[in-house]
């Protein structure tokens, strides 16, 4: 029954945030031009903090109960967890805030970015940041551009 109570849990929570701080998903152009520096600034912390929440929590349930295959749907929910905050590190290493925020408003002003989620335009700016050959931020955008037309 504990275990029960945990999962429900951890599944309404996770429910209630994404619904309560999700105005236009995904975040993007809209949504992101419409906020002031400062809530970009709380935007951005508040995303990686929140993953990293989330990531720890659903771990910890795993770790708690190992042999529960009731909880085997949470190894995907991890991988995926874990894969993007191993990104947000990836990605806010080395950055400021700030350049984030300026990164993100850079690739915005060409139109074509403009549906592409803010967490995948960090993506590019951390390439560009690390020097990454402009051709290869391109085909990033390009795919990226193609799968949120295709949406």
């Amino acid at each position: 029954m504990k275990k029960f109570f945990i999962i429900f849990f951890i599944s309404t929570l996770t429910v209630l945030s994404v619904n309560a701080t999700k105005p236009d998903y995904p975040y993007n152009y809209s949504s992101w031009k419409a906020q002031s520096e400062s809530f970009q600034l709380g935007y951005l912390r508040g995303l990686f903090r929140g993953y990293g929440d989330c990531y720890i929590c659903f771990h910890g349930l795993l770790e708690s109960y190992p042999n529960d295959s009731s909880l085997s749907d949470l190894q995907e929910i991890i991988w995926q967890y874990g894969t993007f905050l191993d990104l947000a590190i990836d990605v806010t290493s080395g950055m400021t805030l700030g350049q984030m925020v300026d990164g993100i408003d850079e690739f915005y002003k060409d139109y074509r970015n403009r549906l592409i989620s803010v967490e995948n335009i960090l993506r590019m700016v951390k390439m560009q940041i690390d020097g990454k050959s402009q051709a290869e931020i391109d085909s990033l955008a390009r795919s990226l551009r193609s799968k949120v037309e295709k949406e």
